[in-house]
C-alpha cells in the first residue's frame, strides 16, 4: 500500500473521530447522554404547547347568554357566520328589522371562552371564541450536531405537530381555520425550533415558539 495514501485515510479517520468526540463531549457536558436527546427536546415542546386551544372568533356580547348581533344591510349578504353556528348546532338566530341576533345553546355555551373585559357606553362587554382541538407533537424528525451561533452552541430541532380533540360540530365547512386544522391530522405541520446550551442543559429559545401559526383572513 502506498504510505501517503495510507496516511491520508488514517489522517481521515482521525478527523471524524475528532468531531464525533467534540460532539460527544458537548452532549455529556450537559449532563445528558445523546439517546436522551430527542425525549428532552419532546418534553420540551409539549410544555409549549400543551395549554394552547384552536378558536375562532364567535362575536362580542355582555355574557355566553347574552345575544351576539350583526347588522343586516339590504342587498348585501351577511350573517353568514352566525347561520353556520345555528346549522352545527350550537344556537339559533332571529331577525329584528336590520339586525341578526345569535344566541349560544347549552352545547355552544360549553364551548366558548370568554375573553377580556372593555367597556362601549358605559357597558362592559366581553369576545367569545369557540375552542375546538389543541395541537399534539407527533414526532421530532430530526435534529441537527450542535454548531455556533452568534457565540452560543446551539442545536436545531425538526419537529410535527398533529391536531386532536375535534368536537363534532367542527366541521370544515363551519370555518376556514377549521378547516385547514382538519387537514393537519393527516397532514401535520412541520416546523423547525431552536435549543441552546445552558450550564443545566438544553433549553429550547422561546423566541422560535414551536406551532406559532397566523390565520389568513376571512371566514371561508
Amino acid at each position: 500500500m502506498n504510505y501517503s495514501t495510507h496516511r491520508s485515510r488514517r489522517s481521515s479517520g482521525t478527523a471524524s473521530c475528532l468531531v464525533i468526540l467534540a460532539t460527544a463531549v458537548v452532549f455529556t457536558s450537559c449532563g445528558m447522554g445523546a439517546a436522551n436527546l430527542e425525549d428532552e427536546f419532546a418534553r420540551q415542546i409539549e410544555a409549549q404547547i400543551e395549554d394552547e386551544r384552536r378558536c375562532v372568533e364567535v362575536g362580542n356580547a355582555q355574557s355566553p347568554t347574552s345575544a351576539f348581533s350583526s347588522r343586516i344591510i339590504p342587498g348585501v349578504p351577511g350573517g353568514e357566520w352566525h347561520r353556520r353556528l345555528e346549522e352545527a348546532g350550537l344556537g339559533s338566530t332571529e331577525m329584528d328589522g336590520y339586525w341578526q341576533y345569535f344566541r349560544l345553546n347549552e352545547l355552544g355555551r360549553a364551548s366558548v371562552e370568554q375573553g377580556l373585559p372593555w367597556d362601549s357606553r358605559g357597558e362592559t362587554y366581553y369576545s367569545f371564541k369557540l375552542c375546538y382541538a389543541r395541537p399534539v407533537l407527533k414526532e421530532i424528525i430530526s435534529y441537527t450536531e450542535p454548531a455556533d451561533l452568534f457565540g452560543h452552541v446551539v442545536i436545531t430541532v425538526r419537529y410535527a405537530i398533529t391536531m386532536e380533540g375535534f368536537p363534532e360540530w367542527a366541521t370544515a365547512d363551519l370555518h376556514r381555520q377549521i378547516k385547514r386544522d382538519l387537514a393537519q391530522v393527516t397532514e401535520p405541520y412541520v416546523g423547525e425550533v431552536i435549543f441552546v446550551k445552558t450550564n443545566k442543559g438544553w433549553a429550547l429559545d422561546t423566541s422560535s415558539r414551536p406551532y406559532v401559526r397566523i390565520a389568513g383572513s376571512g371566514l371561508f
